[in-house]
C-alpha cells in the first residue's frame, strides 16, 4: 500500500501480524479441464504446491551424469517424470478421489509399478499434461505472468 504524504510516497510494509494471519495449511485451489489420451476431457481439481514439495519433486526427477575426473556431474531433469509428479502432488484430494498411485490404475494402464510417473502419461494426453503442469505453476505463484507483473510493478 502506498500513501502520498506531502508529495512523498510513504510505503507501508507487511508486518509480523500479517505473517501470523497466513493460513499455512491452506492452498490456492482451482479446476482445469485437460484432454485424456483418448481425446475425452476431464475436469481436474488442483491445488498449489509449496516450495518444499516442488523441490522434492525436482530432486526426484533429476539424475546426475558423471563427467571426466575433476568436473562436477551434469544434472539432467526428466521433464515427463517432473510433470507427472507435479500433477499427482497438486491433485486436490478434498474434491476428488483420484489417486495417481492407485494399484487399480496401475493395472488398467499396464504400468510396472503404481507410480504417478508411469500412470499419468498413460491417462492424460501430452497436451493435457503440459496444460495441467502450467496451471499448477500458476496456482503456486511461479508462472510467467506472475513474474511479468512483478517486474512491471518494480519498473513503475
Amino acid at each position: 500500500m502506498t500513501e502520498i504524504n506531502g508529495g512523498l510516497a510513504k510505503v507501508q510494509y507487511a508486518s509480523l501480524d500479517d505473517l501470523f494471519a497466513v493460513n499455512t495449511d491452506d492452498r490456492v485451489r482451482g479446476d482445469i479441464t485437460v484432454q485424456t489420451i483418448d481425446g475425452k476431457y476431464l475436469k481436474l481439481p488442483m491445488k498449489s504446491v509449496d516450495a518444499e514439495v516442488e523441490q522434492k519433486i525436482r530432486k526426484t526427477s533429476t539424475t546426475k551424469i558423471p563427467q571426466k575426473k575433476g568436473l562436477p556431474p551434469l544434472e539432467q531433469m526428466n521433464e515427463a517424470k517432473y510433470n507427472a509428479l507435479m500433477i499427482a502432488a497438486a491433485t486436490d484430494e478434498t474434491k476428488t478421489n483420484i489417486n495417481w498411485s492407485s494399484p487399480e490404475l496401475q493395472k488398467k494402464v499396464g504400468a510396472a509399478v503404481p507410480n504417478p510417473e508411469f500412470i499419468v502419461p498413460k491417462i492424460l494426453s501430452l497436451g493435457g499434461i503440459v496444460k495441467a503442469t502450467r496451471f499448477i505453476v500458476e496456482l503456486s505463484g511461479l508462472g510467467q505472468d506472475s513474474m511479468e507483473e512483478e517486474i512491471d510493478a518494480v519498473k513503475n
